[in-house]
């Protein structure tokens, strides 16, 4: 037997690997995810005083994930809160709607995130965010972007959004032929496709009636919910490189996207932290509410 067909093996060991990276993608996805947080406030030239400016969100994490040349970069990050400022005064949010029974479990799981941040990716961001220019990175984010493209297609099929399926399957190629593999964006100078909303399996389940379901902060993962987190999984296996690469070679990928990211999804974070009161209570309002807003369009 061949090393080739010795390595695949039959039907079963085919599965296996499938089943090894699609782990291996759940967690580059993850992490990705858990890192976004929405744009931090800007100060204006009054002391004291800020500006809320609502950003375009590209698709992320987190988490979920923002100076004239940083909104062009932030404006192409996976980001999963829209246009929702999270930071207010806590005191005037009304906690009432937020179904988070699990918060001590929750709390822990943030504190452990943030150590995990803190030691990995935010010295990791620093290192290359320095060392790369702005059009390699922007380059390899629209690449990634472009590879999400069955995820956003299937769940508006699923969703009975034809005309978005179409507007999607559009940018995808002109995107890939155009942009050359995805790695530009032509698709930003045509109107129609710019601001194509995205959708997931977590959106696809609650236009199926699936109600809201408690917070949950999932381990080095991050802000989610029951449904969300759920819908992660068939979200993965539309993923291509999925069904391409070894699981070796797919923890690889995602760890060039993330590190990639990274520089963006950072200062983002730290931003948050600093401006808010109750960071825990800040990212999951900003999450819950931007996923009901993701949900409602």
């Amino acid at each position: 037997m061949d090393k080739a067909a010795g390595r695949r093996g039959g039907p079963e060991s085919s599965w296996r690997r499938r089943a090894a990276a699609l782990s291996a993608l759940l967690c580059g996805i993850a992490l990705a995810g858990c890192a976004s947080v929405p744009r931090p406030a800007t100060e204006d030239g009054r002391e004291g005083a800020v500006e809320h400016r609502p950003h375009r969100p590209p698709e992320g994490f987190v988490l979920a994930s923002l100076a004239a040349g940083e909104a062009d970069e932030l404006a192409d990050e996976e980001n999963d809160f829209d246009d929702f400022d999270p930071f207010w005064d806590d005191d005037e949010f009304d906690d009432a709607g937020v179904n988070d029974p699990l918060e001590g479990l929750n709390r822990a799981f943030f504190a452990m995130n943030d150590l995990t941040y803190q030691a990995v990716l935010v010295p990791v961001s620093r290192i290359y965010g320095g060392v790369t220019p702005e059009p390699v990175q922007r380059g390899v984010r629209n690449f990634f972007d472009n590879l999400r493209y069955p995820v956003r297609l299937v769940n508006n099929l699923l969703q009975g959004k034809g005309t978005e399926a179409g507007r999607e399957t559009q940018k995808f190629f002109l995107n890939t032929t155009v942009g050359v593999l995805g790695f530009g964006k032509p698709s930003d100078d045509r109107e129609n496709l710019r601001d194509i909303p995205r959708e997931d399996m977590g959106q696809t389940f609650a236009a199926w009636g699936v109600g809201d379901t408690p917070y949950l902060v999932l381990p080095f993962i991050g802000p989610s919910t029951v449904r969300d987190a759920l819908g992660r999984v068939p979200d993965a296996f539309l993923y291509p490189p999925v069904h391409i690469l070894s699981a070796d070679e797919l923890i690889a990928a995602e760890a060039v996207d993330l590190t990639n990211r990274s520089p963006a999804l950072m200062r983002e974070y730290e931003s948050m932290k600093e401006a808010s009161v109750d960071p825990y209570a800040a990212l999951r309002n900003a999450y819950l509410e931007n996923r009901r807003r993701e949900i409602a369009r």
